[in-house]
Parts: structure tokens; C-alpha cells; sequence
């Protein structure tokens, strides 16, 4: 279940725990959704995505992986990161 709450300047917060691929629980914690609705479908994606509830799709593989290394890339390689994905979305559907 997870836990949404009302942060400074109208955004919401969200915090759940999730069964990793390796069967360990892992908090995740995320800031900055407009709307509790938002908050509360990112938690339920994030958690049929982890679990194996639904198909994982590559564009989502490569937003996951640009929210990680967020600060560890530099700009341009964010930028480049996101042209690979458009171009795979202009494709059909791509399953992992």
C-alpha cells in the first residue's frame, strides 16, 4: 500500500515498499507529482512493472534508467539517451 502525502507548494509525495527481482523489499520514495491521482498511478505502475504484472515496455526501461543516473550523466548524454527511445516509440511495440 502506498503512502501519499501533500509536500510544500502543492505537490504530492509517495513512499511504498516493493519485492525487488531478488526478492529483497525496497523503499521507494518519489516528490513532485502534480496530483494524488498522478502519485498513486505511478506506485501502482512501479509496482506491476517490478513484480511482473505486466509487460515492460523499452521506453519505460530507459525512463527508469534516466531517472537513476539522473545526476550522474551529463546533459548531452540525457539528451542522446532520449533520442534512442523516441526512435524505438515511433516503432511498433517492443517488449523486453
Amino acid at each position: 500500500m502506498a503512502s501519499l502525502k501533500m509536500i510544500e507548494k502543492g505537490n504530492w509525495e509517495v513512499s511504498f515498499y516493493c519485492k525487488q527481482y531478488n526478492g529483497e523489499n525496497k523503499k521507494i520514495k518519489k516528490r513532485g507529482f502534480k496530483t494524488k491521482k498522478e502519485a498513486s498511478e505511478y506506485a501502482n505502475r512501479y509496482i506491476k512493472m517490478h513484480t511482473g504484472a505486466i509487460d515492460t515496455m523499452f521506453f519505460d526501461v530507459v525512463d527508469e534508467f534516466i531517472d537513476y543516473k539522473q545526476d550522474k550523466i551529463k546533459y548531452n548524454t540525457k539528451i542522446n539517451y532520449k533520442k534512442v527511445q523516441k526512435k524505438y516509440m515511433s516503432c511498433s511495440k517492443i517488449s523486453l
